[in-house]
C-alpha cells in the first residue's frame, strides 16, 4: 500500500512519529506541505501536489488537516486516488470553516481524533471514523528523575486554564516537546490535564505513556476509568481537594500512574498508524 501524507514533519509535529509509523508497514511518501508553500507558494505548491499523486498513484493522498490547500486539490487527486483529511484538532477550532467543510465534502473519507469532530464531520461526509491519535512511545515514556514539582500543567495557556492553573499552584510549562515533556512529566507529582470544549489533547496520553499520574477534568469518549488509570476532577473546589490527598497519599498516585501506563500501550502512534490502514482497507469505496 502507498500512501503520500500532506504534513509537517519537523520533530515538534505530531505528524512526524506519525509518518514514522507509516513508513513501517506501508510505502510512505512525504509532502512537506507548508516547507513546499514557502519556497513556491501555495498555488504552485498546490500544483505541485497534484502532479506528485498523478506520479506515484498512491492508494490514498493524506491530509493533516489541510488547511491552505486548495479544494481544487482534494478534487482532482480523486480522479486518480483515494483523500483522507485526518483532523486532529478539537471542535470547534478557528480553523473549521466554511472551506474546511467543503473538503470534508469531497473527501474519499475522515478521520478524527475528537467525538465531538467525528459528529460535526459526520454532517457533511458518511465515511468519518474516529481515530485515536495517541503518543510516540518512542519519546514519551517513563524517565528516572527526581519528582521534585507538585504540580505540573504542560501546555498553553488559555481561557480558564490559568485560574484552574493557579488555584492548586500548578508549574506551568509551555514549549515541551519530546524527551523535555516526558522529563517534566516525570518529576511531577501531579500531572494536570485541561480539555478544550470537551475535547482532549494528546497530552493525556503522552502523560500517561511516560507513567505520569494525571488528574484531568473529563472529556467526550474517554476511554480510562476514573479512580483506575487516571482520576477526574469536576470543578476548582473538587481539584483542590483531589490534589491535596493525593499529595498526601503517594501509594495512591503510583498505583493509578501504573495502571494508566498499561492501557495507555493501546493508543500509542504504531497503533494510529495500523488503525488508519484498517480503516481504509474497511471502506467500501
Amino acid at each position: 500500500m502507498k500512501i503520500i501524507y500532506s504534513g509537517a514533519f519537523h520533530k515538534e509535529s505530531t505528524n512526524y512519529s506519525q509518518a514514522r509509523e507509516l513508513a513501517k508497514i506501508c510505502d510512505l511518501v512525504e509532502y512537506p506541505c507548508k516547507v513546499i508553500a514557502a519556497k513556491v507558494g501555495p498555488t504552485e505548491r498546490d500544483q505541485d501536489l497534484i502532479d506528485t499523486v498523478y506520479k506515484e498513484r498512491p492508494d490514498v493522498l493524506l491530509f493533516a488537516k489541510g488547511t491552505g490547500i486548495s479544494l481544487d486539490v482534494i478534487k482532482e487527486c480523486n480522479k486518480v486516488t483515494k483523500t483522507c483529511i485526518w483532523w486532529m484538532d478539537a471542535y470547534p477550532h478557528g480553523n473549521w470553516d466554511t472551506e474546511h467543510v467543503e473538503k470534508l465534502k469531497h473527501a474519499s473519507f475522515v478521520c478524527c481524533d475528537k467525538v465531538a469532530a467525528v459528529n460535526e464531520a459526520l454532517k457533511y461526509n458518511k465515511r468519518v471514523f474516529k481515530l485515536t491519535e495517541g503518543y510516540d512511545s518512542v519519546v514519551d515514556k517513563p524517565v528516572h528523575v527526581l519528582k521534585d514539582k507538585d504540580v505540573s500543567f504542560i501546555g498553553d495557556i488559555y481561557g480558564a486554564r490559568a485560574s484552574i492553573c493557579n488555584s492548586v499552584n500548578a508549574m506551568i510549562h509551555t514549549n515541551a516537546f519530546n524527551e523535555e515533556h516526558a522529563r517534566i512529566v516525570c518529576s511531577s507529582k501531579i500531572n494536570l490535564s485541561v480539555s478544550t470544549h470537551r475535547c482532549h489533547s494528546d497530552r493525556v496520553y503522552k502523560i500517561m505513556g511516560a507513567a505520569g499520574f494525571l488528574l484531568s477534568d473529563d472529556w467526550d469518549g474517554r476511554e480510562f476509568i476514573d479512580g483506575v488509570h487516571l482520576v477526574i476532577f469536576d470543578g476548582i473546589r473538587d481539584l483542590q481537594a483531589k490534589v491535596e490527598y493525593y499529595l498526601e497519599h503517594p501509594e495512591n498516585r503510583y498505583s493509578i500512574a501504573a495502571r494508566g501506563y498499561k492501557e495507555v500501550q493501546k493508543y500509542t502512534r504504531a497503533q494510529w498508524a495500523d488503525n488508519l490502514i484498517k480503516i481504509y482497507n474497511s471502506i467500501d469505496f
